[in-house]
């Protein structure tokens, strides 16, 4: 059962013990999307703060601009939200620390079975899940004003500048971005950020691929220990999710729906 402080009560959503079953038991990962800026009832700021910590609410007073605090806010109390769903908790009650490289992670040994990671930009949120793996999520927002070609060659390693300069001239944009979503999730999901060299190992751009990853520092073997996939989002953003070993399915969840759906008794949408 949840505790609650100050007898706040936080609504879950009705289909959590099934979906905390399909996370543990069928080694799939979920990945909920976060429309920050949805119908305000889905998950206001000033919802959204009452569930943070006390070292998240000073950050969040750190923002000079009032939208990069307001999305800051959306962004992790829809985190601590599902983070309570799965780990039958309340979502204050939810301990997060930061590993060695700046990664979050839950604080508690109990809680070290579920893994996460958050990420967002513009108006759109991920936070993706998986049980027992290391796993990372990025979106972006697709930019013109960026000077993607100097991005490409100072970043990308020569086997990825290849395969995009093969691409149609209008295609390049949205691919460039695609390999940039796919490179920043498994390096979140390493842990490791920017301190591994984004030339050191090599993704693919093609829709559909099961597993983007092509080489680690040269190496197919160590690549093919995890599972590298873009992820379907908004029109304008383009997404990926890497994990640890293999995935066997992506469940993509609608965060909104999945409270808002329950009063109404309907199946939310993107639970399939």
């Amino acid at each position: 059962m949840f505790e609650h402080r100050e007898n706040t009560e936080v609504k879950m959503p009705i289909q959590a013990k099934e979906l905390c079953d399909d996370l543990t038991l069928r080694a799939n990962v979920h990945i909920w999307h976060v429309n920050l800026k949805a119908d305000q009832k889905a998950g206001c700021a000033a919802e959204s703060l009452r569930v943070l910590s006390a070292q998240e609410r000073i950050r969040a007073d750190g923002f000079p601009r009032e939208e990069p605090r307001t999305n800051y806010v959306r962004t992790r109390g829809a985190l601590r939200l599902l983070l309570a769903m799965y780990l039958q908790q309340h979502p204050a009650h939810v301990k997060i620390e930061t590993a060695e490289f700046g990664k979050p992670v839950l604080a508690s040994s109990a809680d070290a079975w579920l893994c996460f990671n958050a990420t967002h930009s513009a108006t759109q949120a991920l936070v993706a899940f998986g049980c027992e793996r290391r796993i990372g999520v990025d979106i972006e927002q697709v930019r013109r004003d960026l000077d993607h070609f100097a991005l490409m060659q100072k970043y990308f390693a020569v086997e990825e500048q290849a395969e995009l300069a093969q691409l149609p001239s209008p295609d390049r944009l949205r691919a460039f971005f695609d390999c940039w979503t796919r490179k920043e999730a498994y390096l979140k999901a390493t842990g490791t950020g920017l301190l591994t060299p984004l030339d050191s190992f090599v993704v693919t751009t093609r829709p559909g691929a099961s597993n983007a990853l092509i080489s680690v520092e040269g190496d197919a073997l160590a690549a093919a220990g995890w599972t590298l996939r873009g992820v379907p989002v908004a029109s304008g953003y383009s997404a990926a999710v890497a994990a640890e070993g293999k995935i066997f399915g992506v469940r993509c969840l609608d965060y909104a729906a999945a409270w808002l759906m329950e009063s109404a008794g309907r199946t939310p949408m993107g639970m399939n």
